[in-house]
């Protein structure tokens, strides 16, 4: 691959910046106790569909940063994604960002990242449906129960443990499925009748 004059002056002005930098020339142990104090939270990193997930600047310093830090701000800290209006499109945006990474199971995706639906405004029975649909693909995460949902979210959580554990739930027997559940659904509340 041929680079023009000013990649290969970039490059080796990075390569002289990195030689250079008292933080290449300590250990890989000490650097991740130096990341760790930048980018690891003592709370929840909330991540919503219009602010996405929030990346601190130092994953953008340069490739060898990045490289070194990313699998510490994901694996490290724990992410609640809001979910509004039952659209699954922040939970596709971290599933996607999280599973390109080995270290990431699906598993380990539920232990890092909790789910919160937003019921203030209108439930969207057709959000909910992709939902449901991009989980089962394994394309979006889930949603996991406590004990103090409301009646709502555990049936939610339960089609969502059915349709992830059963290997023989179609896309179309999940169709059947969560027609025969929308009654149900919209006797819990009347917004999930629109469409």
């Amino acid at each position: 691959m041929d680079f023009s004059p000013e990649e290969k002056s970039q490059q080796e002005t990075l390569a002289s910046s990195v030689a250079e930098s008292l933080l290449f020339k300590l250990p890989p142990e000490l650097r991740d106790m130096v990341y760790r104090y930048a980018l690891v939270r003592d709370r929840d990193i909330i991540i919503t569909k219009i602010r996405g997930i929030p990346e601190p600047a130092l994953l953008s310093v340069n490739k060898l940063v990045r490289s070194e830090t990313y699998e510490i701000f994901y694996r490290e800290n724990h992410f609640n994604c809001v979910v509004r209006k039952d659209n699954p499109a922040t939970l596709a945006l971290m599933h996607r960002k999280l599973s390109g990474t080995s270290q990431f199971s699906s598993a380990r995706l539920q232990d890092l990242v909790e789910v919160t639906v937003n019921r203030k405004g209108m439930r969207c029975w057709k959000n909910l449906e992709t939902w449901f649909h991009l989980c089962r693909q394994g394309v979006c995460l889930g949603l996991a129960g406590t004990p103090d949902d409301s009646i709502e979210i555990s049936l939610m959580v339960g089609i969502f443990n059915v349709t992830l554990c059963d290997p023989r739930i179609t896309p179309n027997a999940l169709d059947v499925l969560l027609e025969s559940m929308r009654a149900t659904f919209v006797k819990l509340h009347k917004d999930w009748d629109r469409d």
